[in-house]
């Protein structure tokens, strides 16, 4: 499988696969059909609405169908079917004016993105993009979409690069046939990696176009001066011209104070404020916002209920799942975590894998223990008398004096 993503989520996700810390069969096939009931509701799961404006999510690794995998790196799983059915939902509900995309991706497969990069191009409504980390393939989706405005100087970008990965063993020989040398390449020479490298290059090209075109640049300038395959925060992404703007809250606040009708960097929204209410500060508190503005209350409102729901029952099926019926500390990390209203982080669910393994490890044991009991009951019929260490000292001295102790 070929990846446009962040390096050091791809050596973290190579790392568990080769010491089998992977989800079993029946949790991965679980997660997809979860994802599936959740697709087939109204609203598509990237989609959320607040008034007038459609947002979008684009979180977590980037796959082309639910993947309880990429969920552990993820945080969440975002599949390319998500972000297209949200797109179409935005686009066909007349009460969308105006779409803003919400970034927060490593990056994910090429497989599904050229897909979703064609139905953003193909869009009508005014969007744009929010985004705290943007690598890879996501940042081909950011570029795609518009104006590209930082959360912050923390925000991270780039990671512009095709990368696909070998598991090399001597354990496996391929050969194939005589006119078809390049099939399955030997990557372990030089030849190999060079016919390997010359398809990575094909769909480079095609991932830098998209990039460039969606950047209004050339090709060239995003292979030479938008990281060489390097990831950046975002002053540096803005210099580069790989962001238009940072958010920047205190200096937005300033620049309000002395030109009320300044416009807030990056956002689309302009302040025109007028001399009442540059004096006064409008304070809106949670009543307020339910009196003035019901529909927007009402999505907050069934986002952070939805969220939440959400985030309580991923931790108590994770933790009931892992706990069996020996404690294996799996369900008092899911209720810690509900109680300090922790989301699942790839720490937690690290803590949920190793309780579960345990689970298996000690099972296991408690088998090959019963299959041994078992097979040593049968040998002898009754169960051997168990006779003292000291009355056999006396039996073997008795025996071999001829005198009793």
């Amino acid at each position: 499988m070929l990846w446009l993503i962040k390096q050091d989520v791809m050596d973290e996700m190579q790392r568990c696969i080769s010491s089998g810390q992977v989800p079993s069969a029946k949790e991965c096939t679980d997660y997809v059909l979860k994802c599936q009931v959740e697709a087939s509701a109204d609203s598509p799961r990237s989609f959320t609405q607040a008034g007038d404006v459609a947002e979008i999510r684009v979180e977590g690794v980037l796959t082309p169908k639910p993947s309880l995998f990429a969920l552990i790196f993820g945080e969440p799983n975002t599949t390319y079917d998500d972000v297209q059915a949200a797109i179409a939902k935005a686009e066909s509900d007349k009460t969308v004016k105006r779409v803003v995309f919400h970034v927060a991706s490593p990056g994910g497969t090429v497989d599904g993105l050229f897909e979703t990069l064609a139905a953003i191009q193909g869009m009508r409504k005014p969007r744009s993009v929010v985004a705290s980390q943007a690598d890879s393939a996501a940042y081909a989706i950011a570029a795609a979409v518009g104006k590209i405005r930082a959360t912050g100087a923390h925000a991270e970008f780039g990671s512009i690069g095709v990368v696909a990965s070998y598991f090399v063993t001597p354990e496996v020989v391929d050969v194939t046939s005589t006119n078809a040398p390049n099939k399955c390449p030997d990557v372990s020479t030089e030849e190999g990696k060079a016919v390997v490298r010359a398809y990575l290059d094909e769909i480079h090209d095609l991932f830098v176009d998209a990039i460039a075109s969606g950047r209004g640049v050339s090709a060239s300038r995003v292979n030479q001066e938008f990281g060489r395959g390097a990831v950046m925060l975002a002053g540096a992404a803005k210099r580069l011209g790989m962001v238009d703007s940072i958010n920047n809250p205190s200096r937005v606040r300033a620049e309000n104070e002395v030109n009320p009708e300044v416009e807030t960097e990056g956002s689309e929204i302009k302040v025109a404020a007028s001399a009442a209410v540059e004096k006064k500060e409008r304070k809106m508190d949670a009543d307020k916002l339910k009196a003035e503005y019901p529909d927007v209350y009402k999505a907050v409102f069934e986002s952070g209920v939805a969220q939440e729901r959400d985030r309580v029952t991923g931790h108590l099926n994770l933790g009931l799942q892992c706990e069996g019926i020996e404690p294996s500390g799996a369900l008092k990390t899911a209720v810690g975590a509900i109680n300090d209203g922790c989301g699942l982080t790839m720490k937690i669910q690290s803590e949920y894998i190793a309780a579960g393994m345990n689970r298996k490890d000690r099972a296991s044991a408690q088998a090959d223990s019963d299959s041994a009991g078992g097979t040593l009951a049968g040998v002898g019929g009754e169960e051997p008398e168990t006779v003292d260490i000291g009355d056999q000292v006396a039996a073997r001295f008795e025996a071999t004096k001829g005198v009793k102790a």
